[in-house]
């Protein structure tokens, strides 16, 4: 009897447990509690195949699959996934999982609302490992990423996050994506840090992530150091960088400009209400640029003080589209204007073959073009010449929220409207 107490009763129960986990019943139960955990933790809703037993702690998870919660759309998929579970946390490890490009800007509200603004959405302590991650577009844009690294930390009031990553095929200092939120503020922040390291970026993956910003062109990408702030009401963009290979025809609904432009910035800050000040250098080579383009800006005041001109000996004629081989020039934006800065031979901004086709000549130092003069000189260059008033326009309402203010347009401004017709 105490032979049978002691030794063959735990030993057959043990054994029990260990057939357990080849019963179709109990494969299956065990199956739909990591569906319902990982889905309560991602407010994702997570299909897995199958749930393999390695250890009393660890676990391999076979064909998971990450659906909308409301749609049921496919969002991302694994083929398997390891989970190591820890008394403080867990550690997961998976090889390179796909992500459609339409769900990417979802998936990171999911998760930011789900995951990182719930501090009890989460172990203490999470670290996962995924040997890539793939981002499939819907135009033949598709981008991978190697290595990729992801340490996330829990306590009572705060949550930390960081993340690093190569581009595939890139060598050099992996690009960071660092998060916080304090829990306990009156009004909690998330704070986002990205540094590319020596990598650029793909352009169209930020479009994909933030729809009111765009890198575009087939072969954009960007690179630089960037911090975000933002809660329920406002945010708060600042940062250095620049963008490679950008389609400039997309800067205006009229075919005013065309070409591939490279920008950089050294600095620049914007919230909600718009943009505060950026300073940089834009460089545009073998681009095509309308007449009206360069005259309007000249009637509309940015000559006022003759700080840019037209090329006397230059062919330039009303509604037509001139080639030029590059443009260049330095620029300063803030509340008190803009600022232009030739970076061509002989002061010019935009030359082709034969020379300059518009010049800057200094007369008045430090010359500040007004704001409200830009904007019309945008609008004018942006909307169709049938458009009867300007100032008024949405394009002009738009732009005024992506340009330093307070801009209150004045009956003076009216004059400037009626000399850029």
């Amino acid at each position: 009897m105490a032979f049978l107490l002691c030794g063959a009763l735990p030993v057959l129960f043990i054994g029990m447990l260990c057939a357990a986990e080849y019963f179709p019943s109990y494969q299956h139960a065990r199956r739909l509690r990591y569906q319902q955990s990982l889905s309560q933790m991602t407010g994702l809703s997570i299909e897995v195949d199958r749930v393999e037993l390695l250890a009393p702690n660890r676990r391999t998870l076979h064909g998971v699959k990450l659906h909308h919660p409301e749609t049921g759309e496919l969002m991302a998929s694994l083929p398997v996934l390891w989970i190591s579970e820890t008394p403080s946390g867990c550690a997961l490890h998976g090889p390179k999982p796909v992500i459609q490009a339409e769900h990417l800007s979802s998936l990171y509200r999911l998760i930011h609302e789900q995951v990182l603004c719930r501090p009890t959405a989460m172990p203490h302590a999470m670290v996962v490992w995924l040997d890539g991650l793939t981002i499939e577009g819907t135009t033949d844009q598709r981008v991978v990423f190697d290595q990729l690294h992801c340490e996330l930390k829990r306590q009572a009031l705060t949550t930390e996050a960081a993340m690093t990553f190569d581009l595939a095929g890139v060598s050099g200092q992996r690009a960071r994506l660092g998060f916080a939120r304090h829990h306990a503020d009156a009004q909690p922040t998330s704070r986002w840090t990205l540094s590319t390291g020596g990598q650029y970026l793909p352009g169209h993956w930020v479009n994909a992530l933030a729809s009111d910003f765009s890198v575009p062109g087939d072969s954009a990408s960007f690179t630089g150091q960037f911090e975000l702030a933002h809660n329920q009401s406002t945010w708060n963009l600042r940062g250095a960088g620049r963008m490679h290979e950008v389609d400039a025809a997309t800067w205006f609904e009229r075919p005013v400009l065309s070409g591939t432009a490279d920008v950089e910035v050294t600095g620049f800050a914007m919230n909600d209400r718009g943009l505060k000040h950026a300073n940089g250098r834009l460089s545009i080579r073998d681009g095509r640029i309308h007449a009206d383009l360069i005259t309007a800006a000249i009637d509309i005041g940015i000559s006022r003080s003759q700080t840019l001109g037209v090329n006397p000996n230059a062919p330039l004629t009303k509604n037509i589209i001139h080639p030029f081989t590059q443009l260049a020039a330095g620029f300063e934006l803030d509340a008190q204007g803009l600022r232009i800065t030739p970076l061509l031979p002989d002061k010019a901004v935009v030359q082709d073959p034969m020379g300059p086709l518009a010049v800057y000549c200094i007369v008045v130092d430090n010359y500040d073009i007004p704001v409200k003069n830009l904007l019309i000189a945008l609008a004018r260059a942006t909307l169709p010449q049938s458009t009867p008033d300007v100032l008024n326009s949405p394009t002009a309402r738009r732009l005024v929220q992506w340009l330093p203010g307070p801009i209150v347009p004045t009956p003076s401004d009216q004059t400037l409207h009626q000399v850029s017709q």
